[in-house]
């Protein structure tokens, strides 16, 4: 027979505890080993019984989960910990999944089979991620990645900005200077300006640049509307 999980539960209701370990003590390799209502009790518990996997709720009293969460990842780095979280709990789930976790679940959506296969997952290495909450993260990413780009256009003239926003829409170097009233010659040495200023190689990477940012979609109605005067 193999070796049985040890498993944590850590969560400030004992009625969830409750129906946690009714829900895992039904499978043979797994084994309870401890309960703990906060995240004080969770670490030192974690540093005595050395489970393998941790269940831990996010919100509680003394030390939260992800103060504990961060404690057990630094001191007990073989110690697997998946986040139990409520739905207006995402930002804290995704602080957790940073800082070390092996995965995250809501709690009003667990099953017995996710999460007894999620516990297997991340035993073996995996991790196991809800995917409402995954849609949540890739939001944030692509929020968080467009006002990097957006602010480094700061720095930039007007006149940078609007050089910038004729790339992002496709315009060439001779349509560009026609629309600017100058010749091909200061065209491309004003792109090799703003090239130098956005640290990138060539007009598509600029283009990209301007869509990251969001530069494009709010400008290039504007573009289109100027082309018709």
């Amino acid at each position: 027979m193999s070796e049985k999980i040890k498993i944590l539960i850590v969560d400030d209701n004992k009625f969830f505890r409750s129906g946690l370990r009714m829900s895992i003590e039904q499978e043979e390799n797994f084994e309870i080993v401890a309960e703990a209502p906060d995240g004080d009790i969770a670490v030192k518990k974690v540093l005595e019984l050395e489970p393998d996997v941790v269940l831990m709720d996010l919100n509680m009293p003394y030390m939260d989960g992800i103060a504990a969460t961060k404690e057990i990842v630094r001191r007990a780095p073989n110690c697997k910990v998946i986040i139990l979280t409520a739905i207006n709990e995402r930002i804290e789930a995704m602080d957790a999944v940073r800082i070390g976790s092996s995965g995250y679940m809501y709690k009003d959506a667990i099953s017995e089979s996710y999460l007894i296969n999620g516990i297997n997952a991340v035993v073996r290495g995996g991790v196991i991620i809800d995917s409402d909450i995954m849609d949540f993260m890739r939001d944030e990413l692509k929020e968080n990645r467009q006002a990097e780009y957006a602010s480094n256009l700061d720095d930039l003239l007007e006149s940078e900005l609007q050089l910038l926003r004729m790339i992002g829409i496709g315009m060439d170097n001779k349509e560009i200077g026609q629309r600017l009233q100058i010749a091909n010659k200061t065209v491309s040495n004003r792109l090799s300006n703003l090239y130098n200023k956005l640290v990138v190689s060539n007009r598509v990477e600029a283009a990209k640049y301007a869509l990251r940012s969001g530069l494009i979609g709010l400008f290039d109605e504007t573009l289109e509307d100027d082309k018709n005067k």
